[in-house]
């Protein structure tokens, strides 16, 4: 069962997106609701930090991040790794990574699933948002709900789609644009479990 949340997101200074980014930061904040949580954000956003928050914790967690990242790695706005598929990828070892960042499901997720990681959550391709637009915090951040109140990743998988169908459904008439974008993000939503239990 999970206690804990870290929850990771780039608000540096200089950061283009930091306002999206410090949405779901709040939003998983909420999430959290009665859980612990600790955030690293900001100029804490690096490998040692992350490194050093996951060692101190002893209780089952959800490493959440919002941020940029690549097909191997999440990254903050130094375009410095903070978690990647050659400097901490064995970190996460028994615990889920969620992230909304662009690309990540690409390499990343299964790479940090093979080397002990519960399971991961990302995209595939670029994620795509705008800023002030509450759909995209929703959708984004159903699953990690869903996992929050104790769902099985499939069925929080299956329930993350379901919100992504209902948003777009309700942008559908009122703007195109909008519901391409949720579209997109939807069919680029992957989750990696591990199969060793």
């Amino acid at each position: 069962m999970i206690k804990h949340i870290i929850i990771a997101y780039n608000n540096a200074v200089k950061e283009n997106d930091r306002r999206f980014f410090e949405d779901c930061g709040d939003e998983a904040k909420r999430i959290a609701n009665q859980l612990k949580y600790t955030i690293i954000s900001g100029e804490e956003l690096r490998a040692d930090i992350v490194s050093e928050r996951v060692a101190s914790l002893d209780v089952d967690y959800v490493f959440f991040a919002a941020s940029h990242g690549d097909s191997r790695s999440l990254y903050n706005s130094e375009f410095s790794e903070y978690v990647s598929t050659t400097t901490n990828e064995y970190l996460f070892n028994g615990h889920i990574i969620y992230t909304v960042a662009c690309l990540c499901g690409v390499e990343l997720g299964s790479t940090l699933v093979r080397n002990g990681a519960k399971c991961f959550w990302g995209y595939r391709d670029k994620y795509i948002f705008s800023i002030g637009e509450p759909s995209y915090i929703e959708t984004s951040m159903e699953a990690l709900n869903q996992i929050v109140l104790g769902n099985s990743m499939e069925v929080s998988f299956q329930l993350a789609l379901d919100k992504y169908d209902h948003c777009i459904a309700q942008s559908y008439e009122d703007n195109y644009f909008l519901t391409s974008q949720l579209l997109s993000n939807k069919n680029n939503l992957v989750y990696y479990e591990s199969q060793m239990e």
